[in-house]
C-alpha cells in the first residue's frame, strides 16, 4: 500500500477534489433557489409564473433526463424521475385527489435521493444502474405496499400531524414527511460539502427545491415553480459536471490540457511559464506499479496547486505539469517555484511490501518482525521562461521553459532552471 498519511485505512482524497467546484460556480445553485423564492414572494400572482407552473416542469425534467442519458449521468436521470414523482404528487393534491398518495410520496421519495448520492454515475443500462434504481424506487415500492394494505396505525402516522401548529406552518405537509425530508437534506448537504463535486451539490439543492414544492400551498402556483427550479438545478449540475470532465484532469483534479491551451492563448506580457517534470517517474511505475505512480502524481499535483504568486497549475500530460504566472517575470516567479519544489522534496512516503495484517493476526504477531518498508523520496525538475528577444510568442516561451527543465535534469535534478 502507498499512503501519504499515517493511517493506512483512511481513503486517499485526490488533491484536486476540493477545487472541482469553486465557490463562484457553486453559487449558481443557491442563486436559483433564492431567485425563485424572491420571485414567488414579490410577484406571487404574476401571469408568467402561472404559465411556467403548468407544462414547463415536465418538459424541463424530460429534457434534463435526455441530456443526462447522453452524458451518462445516471444519477441525474434518477433524480429527475424522483422530481417527476414529486410533481405528480403535488399536482394530484392541488386538485384535492388522493391525499394519501401525496403523503406517501412526500415521505418516501426524498430518502431515495440520499441513497442515490452514495453511488457513482454510470451508463443508463449498466448493471450498477439497477442499484440506483432500487435506491430511488425502493422507498416508492414501500409506499405502494402501504397504500395497498393501508394499516391504520401507519396511515395515521403518515397523514395526521402530530402538532397542528407544525402542519399549519408547513402548509399541510405531514410531520412524517417533514422528518424524512429534513434528514435527507442534512445527509445530502453533508455529502455535498465533503465531496464538493457538482452532481452532489445539485442533488442537495434539488432536494431542497422538491421539499419546498411539497410544502407549498395546494392552491398556489408555487408548487410547479419550485419543481421547475429543481429541474434548473439539475441542468446546471449537468453543465458543471461536463465542464469539470472537459477541463480538469480526472486523476489529479488539476485543470487539464484544454484549460491550459485556453489560458496561454490569452496571455499578454509580462508573464512566465514553468514546465515541471517528476524525476525518475518511470522507475516508480516500473518498480512499484502504476498505483504507486498515480499516488506520486496526486501528491505532486497537490503541492503544485498551492503555488503562490497568482500561478495556476495544470497537468499537461504524463508526469509533466505546467504553471502559468500572469503578470510575473521569471525572476519574480522563481521563489514561488522554489517553494513548491521544496514542498515536494520534503514529502516522503512509505511503500509496504505486504498488506497490513488484520487486527486479529496483528495481535498474534506482536513482538515479531514487521514487513520490510521502503521510504520513497519524490523530487521535481523545473524550467521557467518569460518572453524575450528570441521568444516573443507563447509557443517560443513554452519551448524555452521546456529546454530549461531539461537543463535542470542534466544539472542533477531537483532544481529550478
Amino acid at each position: 500500500m502507498f499512503r501519504n498519511s499515517p493511517d493506512d485505512s483512511s481513503p486517499i482524497r485526490l488533491p484536486g477534489e476540493r477545487r472541482r467546484c469553486p465557490l463562484f460556480r457553486k453559487a449558481f445553485y443557491p442563486l436559483i433557489i433564492a431567485g425563485t423564492g424572491a420571485t414567488l414572494l414579490l410577484a406571487p400572482d404574476a401571469a408568467v409564473l402561472a404559465q411556467a407552473s403548468r407544462g414547463y416542469p415536465m418538459v424541463a425534467l424530460a429534457a434534463v433526463a435526455f441530456i443526462a442519458w447522453r452524458l451518462r449521468r445516471s444519477r441525474i436521470i434518477m433524480a429527475a424521475l424522483s422530481l417527476i414523482l414529486a410533481h405528480a404528487a403535488v399536482q394530484s393534491s392541488a386538485f384535492g385527489s388522493d391525499v394519501l398518495a401525496f403523503a406517501l410520496i412526500a415521505t418516501f421519495v426524498p430518502p431515495g435521493l440520499a441513497l442515490l448520492s452514495l453511488t457513482r454515475d454510470r451508463p443508463l443500462f449498466a448493471p450498477g444502474t439497477l442499484t440506483q434504481a432500487a435506491a430511488v424506487f425502493g422507498p416508492v415500492l414501500v409506499a405502494g405496499f402501504i397504500a395497498f394494505s393501508q394499516p391504520p396505525e401507519v396511515l395515521s402516522i403518515l397523514t395526521q400531524p402530530m402538532d397542528p401548529e407544525t402542519t399549519e406552518a408547513w402548509f399541510g405537509l405531514p410531520d412524517a414527511a417533514i422528518i424524512t425530508g429534513a434528514a435527507t437534506l442534512g445527509i445530502l448537504a453533508f455529502i455535498a460539502l465533503r465531496s464538493r463535486r457538482p452532481v452532489e451539490s445539485a442533488l442537495a439543492w434539488m432536494t431542497l427545491a422538491m421539499l419546498l414544492a411539497l410544502a407549498a400551498p395546494a392552491d398556489s402556483v408555487a408548487r410547479g415553480v419550485w419543481v421547475l427550479a429543481g429541474a434548473l438545478v439539475l441542468a446546471v449540475g449537468l453543465v458543471e459536471a461536463s465542464y469539470v470532465l472537459a477541463f480538469h484532469d480526472e486523476l489529479t483534479g488539476l485543470p487539464g490540457r484544454r484549460a491550459l491551451s485556453e489560458a496561454i492563448s490569452a496571455l499578454r506580457p509580462p508573464y512566465s511559464i514553468a514546465i515541471i517534470d517528476i524525476d525518475h517517474f518511470k522507475q516508480f511505475n516500473d518498480k512499484h506499479g502504476h498505483d504507486v505512480g498515480d499516488q506520486v502524481l496526486c501528491m505532486v499535483a497537490s503541492k503544485l496547486a498551492e503555488v503562490g504568486g497568482g500561478g495556476t497549475a495544470y497537468r499537461s500530460g504524463g508526469e509533466e505539469f505546467t504553471i502559468v504566472f500572469p503578470g510575473l517575470e521569471k525572476a519574480e516567479a522563481r521563489p514561488h517555484l522554489e517553494a513548491v519544489r521544496e514542498a515536494v522534496a520534503s514529502s516522503t512516503f512509505t511503500v509496504r511490501r505486504k498488506p497490513r495484517p488484520s487486527k486479529k493476526k496483528g495481535i498474534a504477531r506482536r513482538g515479531k518482525s514487521t514487513p520490510r518498508q521502503q521510504q520513497l523520496a519524490v523530487t521535481i525538475s523545473v524550467g521557467v521562461a518569460s518572453p524575450g528577444r528570441s521568444s516573443k510568442e507563447v509557443a517560443d516561451v513554452v519551448k524555452a521553459a521546456d529546454k530549461a527543465m531539461y537543463r535542470a535534469k542534466e544539472s542533477g535534478r531537483n532544481q529550478v532552471a
